[in-house]
């Protein structure tokens, strides 16, 4: 008697080191987690059985009877299962009265009257596995719980339960004469990923070309203040335009704190409620702020809300395929040490993350790991915090220190971000691009910081959202303000003119369009008049001034001449040349800058030759792009593409490029 109760001790011993082996892996991955208290002096007890479901036979029923005895010496707080619950094949219906048979009537001492956390075995896989993980047997004997894969939050330990059977090669190879039940896990590469590397899904294209369209949002939910309502009427009519596939949103999607639960009415009133127009009933892929951080954060994470609004998803970090896309959502939070070691009067949730360094290690890893796996032509990163910006919260220095060198490592194209007071787009030609699109419902305006003019390609301190528009060779941002003034594309050059206005003063300026052989940049920035547009003038069509047209070219052709006998030097247009007018009429300086690129260095020849074929390349797009249509009179337009812009001064900057990139 003694050797056999030596070998329960033995087995419950090595099963518990396997599972706590386990958790140090799988901690990022979004399981159910069950919560099981522990004793009032903060110790634990539980019995570890598998491989036994033979309606008592086999010695069952005397190794039940020796359970017993030592749960109640143990004063046990549960028991775990490790599978082949029932022998040969599972259960064939939650009414199967095997369930009867092997549980109920054989585990009866008093001491076993306690939780069994069960996972399932290869037998169990011969069977109906939906039976075993029903609600229906916790009804039939309130002890049984079982899931495919889950945690059980001990206080003092989590106990990861990992459905291991779908990884087992054989069972699909040569299943010999068992049918075995794989409903739920194919795909099983999908499945067994999900499981392990960040959990991911996928989104189907269905554009005959391939392509998609997407809006990002980030910083929204004021339960329709602060113009949140305004710019959820400006995507919709953007999103029907576009025919969006899904939108992405970026963080903070409850203010000030979160949601207090499942139950909170600020998730309709703040998303169900406000995002109502048809192009926007899509699906819905989310991250969490730090504002959400300050709620309920499992709320955000529950089915619940996804059965009160089916667009609904939000994960802390996940992965998103969608055809030649793989989006990467990761959560950021937990990198920021203020908000453990200063967080003021907030009061953040925590649970699940700490303990923090391990969290961080493992969601670092495994972010690698996917992205390594990628075979993606596009590889975008969405996070909550900003790596680069030039908005108020600055240089996140915690993500460049850790995470910035395993994106760069994978060669991510973009990484996107809310959490600024602003829209903006940081990036050096030829690496990551830094895309901010943080004013969903801003109540204020941020600070712009400064920052290297060969960096900052566009910021707009104001209220907005972000497009994007993919394809196999390209990925186009457009940024749009809170009246929706959006992008003119003019196909044949390839260029993207984008307009941004606020309340007080407006910037067109070019974003970029990304290629996979060359990335072109064209910035263009005009000054607000200072008296208030009228209503007539808000619907006319843009157009182009001839006689500043050629004021334009007189002026490129005086440049140059006097630069063919100057010395090299660089112009910079720096924030006198853009004036920014306040609501009370007085104007003052934003520190943001647009350099243009240096003139070459070297012979007289050289310089000469360089300039002349600059000024051929110019003139050229000039000339066809402003002069030729402004002689023969605009092209006739579909009245739903006319966009409204103002008649204020253009100031055009050289088209920039980089060297081509291999991918």
């Amino acid at each position: 008697m003694d050797t056999m109760r030596d070998k329960p001790i033995k087995f419950s011993s090595s099963v518990f080191c396997l599972i706590i082996l386990l958790s140090v892996y799988n901690s990022t991955a979004e399981l159910r987690r069950l919560v099981q208290p522990p004793k009032s002096d903060s110790t634990l007890s539980f019995l570890v059985v598998g491989d036994w479901g033979r309606r008592g036979s086999y010695n069952q029923s005397q190794v039940a009877r020796q359970m017993g005895k030592t749960g109640m010496n143990l004063n046990i707080d549960f028991v775990i299962s490790t599978g082949d619950n029932f022998y040969d094949d599972g259960i064939t219906s939650p009414y199967d009265c095997q369930f009867q048979d092997s549980f109920t009537n054989i585990y009866t001492a008093p001491s076993l009257q306690k939780p069994w956390y069960n996972v399932l075995g290869n037998h169990d896989y011969r069977g109906n596995v939906d039976a075993q993980i029903s609600p229906i047997l916790k009804d039939l004997d309130c002890r049984w719980v079982c899931l495919r894969s889950y945690v059980v939050n001990a206080d003092i330990v989590d106990i990861f339960f990992i459905d291991t059977t779908p990884f087992v090669d054989k069972y699909f190879d040569e299943p010999k004469d068992h049918v075995y039940d794989w409903s739920g896990v194919l795909p099983r590469n999908k499945y067994l990923n999900n499981l392990l590397a960040l959990e991911r899904l996928e989104h189907p294209v269905t554009k005959s070309d391939g392509s998609l369209n997407i809006l990002v949002v980030g910083d929204w939910g004021r339960q329709g203040c602060f113009n949140q309502s305004l710019v959820a009427h400006q995507m919709g009519i953007v999103g029907e335009q576009l025919d969006i596939d899904y939108v992405i949103s970026v963080g903070d999607n409850f203010y000030d704190d979160g949601l207090k639960g499942d139950t909170d009415p600020a998730f309709e009133a703040s998303f169900s409620h406000i995002y109502t127009h048809p192009s926007l009933q899509k699906q819905w892929y989310s991250v969490l702020g730090n504002h959400d951080y300050r709620g309920n954060v499992s709320a955000q994470l529950s089915h619940v809300l996804t059965q009160k609004d089916w667009r609904w998803f939000c994960r802390r970090s996940f992965v998103l395929c969608s055809g030649m896309v793989e989006l990467f959502f990761v959560d950021t939070n937990p990198f920021v040490e203020q908000y453990f070691t200063d967080p003021e009067d907030h009061t953040y949730d925590w649970s699940n993350v700490l303990p923090r360094d391990r969290y961080i290690s493992n969601l670092l890893h495994d972010l690698d790991l996917a992205m390594k796996k990628s075979r993606a032509t596009w590889k975008f990163v969405v996070g909550h915090h900003g790596i680069k910006t030039a908005g108020e919260h600055g240089v996140t220095q915690e993500l460049v220190d850790q995470l910035l060198p395993i994106l760069e490592e994978n060669k991510v194209d973009v990484y996107m971000n809310g959490h600024d007071h602003c829209l903006q787009h940081i990036g050096s030609d030829g690496g990551i691009q830094f895309l901010t699109s943080g004013g969903g419902s801003k109540a204020w305006r941020g600070v712009i910081l400064p920052w290297d003019p060969k960096e900052l390609k566009l910021y707009y301190d104001g209220q907005g959202f972000m497009s994007l528009h993919i394809t196999h060779s390209q990925a186009k941002f457009i940024y749009y303000d809170i009246s929706g003034n959006g992008a003119v594309e003019e196909k044949k050059q390839r260029m993207v003119v984008l307009g941004i206005q606020s309340l007080n003063w407006h910037v067109h300026g070019g974003f970029m369009e990304k290629k996979k052989k060359h990335l072109n940049g064209i910035v263009r920035a005009t000054e607000r008049d200072d008296s208030p547009p009228s209503s007539s003038s808000s619907s006319q069509r843009f157009e182009i001034d001839r006689d500043k047209a050629r004021q334009a070219l007189k002026q490129l052709d005086q440049q140059i001449e006097s630069q063919a006998d100057e010395k090299p030097r660089t112009f910079v247009k720096t924030s006198s040349d853009v004036v920014r007018t306040s609501s009370g009429g007085s104007s003052s300086m934003d520190p943001f800058m647009f350099e243009e690129p240096p003139e070459m260095s070297g012979s007289f020849l050289t310089t000469t030759a360089f300039l002349l074929l600059a000024f051929t390349l110019f003139y050229n797009i000039l000339f066809f792009t402003v002069i030729k249509p402004s002689m023969d009179g605009p092209e006739s337009v579909p009245a739903d593409t006319i966009i409204a812009m103002s008649d204020s001064e253009l100031v055009q900057f050289p088209l920039s490029s980089s060297p081509k990139k291999n991918f």
